[in-house]
């Protein structure tokens, strides 16, 4: 007996900083210059505790109380993280894959993924390695997936694939959905 609200074939693909994250979690650790000159994401625990919490990311230690920083600095605070595993594992209980597509280091977003101990949430990770334009359009060209949902703050991401899209023959069993 197969379940009607399967979604199973569907490709959920989230881009890592700013859209799973708040900040920037790849300028914290690689360009800290850059990431302090944004207002918005200033932090006294974040600049007092930058060393340790990246020895933390770097061992791959579970320390709860970085942990919580981690959470809190990184993902919005408990009730936005735990709302964002929670979503994530409903997705996932029904058949789908989901996946990181980044523009950051896939050992750094392992890092974070395992000292929060959500390293088993996304069923693959993929950085600056493989293109996520060209990761995307693998999926929609060769008909895998019956729908694929790609959400990503940067609006530009979303019309650089859409152009790519609009030349490119899809396969007629796909759908794509750009979410920012």
């Amino acid at each position: 007996m197969g379940n009607s609200t399967s979604l199973e074939k569907h490709l959920v693909v989230f881009d890592f900083d700013c859209t799973l994250t708040t900040k920037h979690y790849y300028h914290y650790i690689n360009d800290y210059k850059y990431f302090r000159t944004k207002d918005q994401w200033k932090s006294e625990v974040l600049e007092f505790r930058r060393d340790e919490l990246i020895h933390t990311l770097n061992t791959r230690t579970i320390n709860e109380e970085h942990k919580n920083i981690l959470i809190n600095e990184f993902f919005g605070g408990e009730e936005r993280f735990n709302l964002l595993v929670s979503g994530i594992n409903k997705l996932r209980q029904q058949g789908c894959t989901i996946i990181i597509a980044s523009r950051g280091k896939k050992s750094e977003i392992e890092n974070l993924l395992y000292c929060i101990e959500q390293s088993n949430l996304f069923n693959k990770i993929f950085d600056r390695e493989m293109d996520k334009t060209k990761l995307i359009l693998t999926n929609i060209t060769n008909g895998d997936y019956k729908a694929i949902y790609y959400m990503d703050d940067d609006s530009r991401e979303h019309e650089k694939l859409l152009d790519i899209i609009l030349e490119t023959p899809i396969h007629e069993s796909s759908n794509i959905f750009f979410l920012c």
